[in-house]
C-alpha cells in the first residue's frame, strides 16, 4: 500500500501536475453539483430555489396604486388558509407571506393579513369562517378547490356587500399563482408575488366586479407561455379555452388570443354557407372584438387560411419563394448571433400611446422573428434597426432595415387585431426579466387597446434561475465567455508556478 501511495504522489506532484489535477477535480465536482441541482429542480419543481428573502424588496412602482386606494379609503384583507407558523417554513408560501407582510407594513391603511386553519375553519382570532368559506367557493372556477395554499382577497363595499377573489391551484407545492413556472418541468423560474398581491388587491376593491373573459384558441398546437396567464389574471381577466370548430366566439369574450398555432384554421369553401373557424374570427372582430396573435416563424408549412385572414386586414408576413424571412439585426442584438434583438418603437399614433405607458428602461426583446408588410388600416408598433436584414434559407433577401416586428390593424366599424410574428414576445425568461420591457409592453397593449386600468407596471420580479448572459451585448457576451473559460486555465497555471517555486526552494 505504501508503495502505491508513494507512486501516486510521485505521479501527481511531479512536474507540477498536482495543481492541474486538483483544478480538474474541482471543476468535475462543480459540474456534478450543477447536474444534480438541475435534476432536483426538474423533478421536484417548486421545491428548489436559488435566491433568498433579501432579494425580495418591494419596488416603488406600485406606490401610486396603493396611495389611490388609501385616498379612496379602501381596505383589503388578505387571508391565508394556513397558520402563520406553517407559512413561515413553507417552501413557496414563505415567499408570499414575506411579500404580503412587507405590503401590509408599508400600507397598513390599505392591507391587512389574516390566517385560517382550512380544517377547523377558524381564523387566528378563533372566529368560525364556515359561512364565508361557502362564499369563497362560489368564486372558484370549475375544477378548483379551496385548500391550505389558497389565498383569499376580500373587500367590503360601502353598501356592505363583500367582494372576493381567490387564488388557488392543484400543484403539490402550492401558491403557483405567485410564480412563473416552466411549462415542461413545473419548476419555478421567477417569483412575482408583489405583482399578483397588488393586482388582486386592486381588483377585489373595484366597485365594478364585472369579470372580463380572455379566451385562448385551442386544437391547433397553440403554446401559451406560462407567464402569459398570470399577466392576464393581474390585468383582471378570467381565462377560458375556446374550440372555434364547435362554437362561435362567446359574447363575453373581451380578448381572443391566438398563441403560436402550428396547424391551420378551417375555412369554408367559396360560396359555401358553412360557418367555420375563419368565418367565426371574422365575425368576432367585425363585431368589435379584439384579437391578439403571435405566430411561429419557422413552420415548414405556412398556415394559408390564417395568413389570408391576417392579410385581409393589412398584416402580411414577408416571405421569399414561400419561405418565411427572418430578421437579423447586428446593431440591436443580444448574444450572440444577431437573431435575438431589442426592438424599437415605431413612429405611429398607437406606438406613441404605448410609449407614454411604459417605464423608461429596457426594450422589447424578440428572437427568430419574422417581419410584416402592412397595408390598409394597419399601423406598426415595433421595428428592427435601420441596419437589419432579412434572411430566408440562410441567404439575405432584403437589406432595407426598419422592419415591422409587431403591428395593429383597426377593423373599420369593428375591433382590432394585434399580430406579432414571433413566439418569443411572451416567453417566460423575458416576461420575468427586470431588464427588458416585454411584460410592460403587454400591459401597455391591454391598457391602451383593451381598456385596462390600474395595472401593476414595473413590479420587481425575482429571477430564481437567471441566465448569466441575458443582459449582455453580443461583443460583451464573447468577452464574458472567454473570461469564463480562462478562469480555470489561470488557476491551473498559478498552481503550477506556486508548486514549482516551492520545490525549487
Amino acid at each position: 500500500m505504501n508503495k502505491f501511495l508513494k507512486k501516486a504522489k510521485d505521479v501527481f506532484v511531479a512536474d507540477g501536475r498536482f495543481s492541474s489535477v486538483m483544478t480538474v477535480v474541482l471543476l468535475a465536482i462543480l459540474i456534478a453539483f450543477n447536474g444534480i441541482a438541475y435534476a432536483l429542480t426538474a423533478h421536484f419543481g417548486l421545491y428548489f430555489y436559488s435566491t433568498d428573502m433579501s432579494d425580495m424588496e418591494l419596488s416603488d412602482a406600485v406606490t401610486p396604486l396603493y396611495e389611490k386606494m388609501k385616498r379612496e379609503e379602501r381596505k383589503v384583507e388578505i387571508l391565508f388558509c394556513m397558520a402563520e407558523e406553517e407559512l413561515e417554513v413553507h417552501d413557496t408560501g414563505a415567499f408570499v407571506l414575506h411579500t404580503a407582510k412587507q405590503i401590509a407594513e408599508k400600507y397598513p391603511e390599505v392591507i391587512s393579513i389574516e390566517y385560517m386553519n382550512i380544517l377547523t375553519k377558524r381564523d387566528s382570532k378563533g372566529q368560525n369562517r364556515s359561512a364565508q368559506i361557502e362564499e369563497y367557493k362560489k368564486t372558484l372556477a370549475e375544477g378548483e378547490v379551496l385548500r391550505d395554499s389558497s389565498v383569499v382577497f376580500s373587500y367590503k363595499t360601502i353598501a356592505g356587500k363583500m367582494n372576493y377573489r381567490v387564488l388557488t391551484d392543484n400543484t403539490s407545492s402550492g401558491f403557483a399563482s405567485f410564480f412563473a413556472l416552466d411549462a415542461a418541468t413545473g419548476s419555478a423560474l421567477a417569483y412575482c408575488g408583489e405583482e399578483m398581491l397588488t393586482a388582486m388587491s386592486i381588483l377585489v376593491a373595484d366597485a365594478d366586479q364585472t369579470r372580463k373573459m380572455a379566451y385562448f384558441t385551442q386544437y391547433h398546437g397553440e403554446t401559451p407561455d406560462s407567464s402569459m396567464i398570470p399577466l392576464l389574471v393581474c390585468a383582471g381577466y378570467d381565462i377560458q379555452l375556446l374550440n372555434l370548430k364547435d362554437r362561435d366566439v362567446p359574447e363575453d369574450c373581451a380578448l381572443l388570443i391566438i398563441s403560436s398555432p402550428q396547424t391551420d384554421f378551417e375555412k369554408a369553401a367559396p360560396g359555401s354557407d358553412v360557418i367555420t373557424e375563419i368565418e367565426r374570427l371574422s365575425a368576432y372582430v367585425e363585431d368589435g372584438g379584439h384579437i391578439l396573435a403571435t405566430t411561429h416563424s419557422y413552420l415548414k408549412n405556412p398556415l394559408k387560411n390564417l395568413d389570408e385572414f391576417f392579410a385581409s386586414h393589412g398584416l402580411s408576413v414577408i416571405r421569399d419563394e414561400g419561405v418565411t424571412a427572418i430578421v437579423k439585426d447586428g446593431a440591436a442584438s443580444i448574444p450572440t448571433d444577431a437573431y435575438t434583438l431589442v426592438a424599437k418603437y415605431a413612429d405611429s399614433a398607437v406606438a406613441d400611446v404605448l410609449k407614454t405607458r411604459l417605464p423608461d428602461h429596457g426594450g422589447v426583446a424578440l428572437t427568430d422573428t419574422a417581419a410584416l408588410k402592412l397595408s390598409g388600416r394597419a399601423k406598426p408598433l415595433l421595428l428592427s434597426s435601420s441596419s437589419s436584414t432579412l434572411l430566408a434559407d440562410g441567404k439575405t433577401v432584403d437589406r432595407e432595415g426598419d422592419y415591422v416586428l409587431a403591428a395593429m390593424s383597426e377593423v373599420q366599424g369593428g375591433g382590432d387585431i394585434v399580430l406579432i410574428p414571433s413566439v418569443y414576445l411572451t416567453a417566460t425568461d423575458v416576461m420575468t426579466s427586470n431588464t427588458y420591457s416585454n411584460r410592460a409592453f403587454m400591459y401597455g397593449l391591454i391598457e391602451a387597446l383593451y381598456e385596462g386600468e390600474n395595472l401593476p407596471y414595473g413590479c420587481h420580479m425575482v429571477n430564481l434561475m437567471t441566465d448569466m448572459l441575458e443582459n449582455l451585448t453580443a461583443r460583451a457576451a464573447h468577452i464574458y465567455t472567454a473570461v469564463i473559460f480562462l478562469i480555470p486555465t489561470a488557476l491551473a497555471v498559478c498552481g503550477f508556478v506556486f508548486l514549482r517555486r516551492r520545490r525549487n526552494r
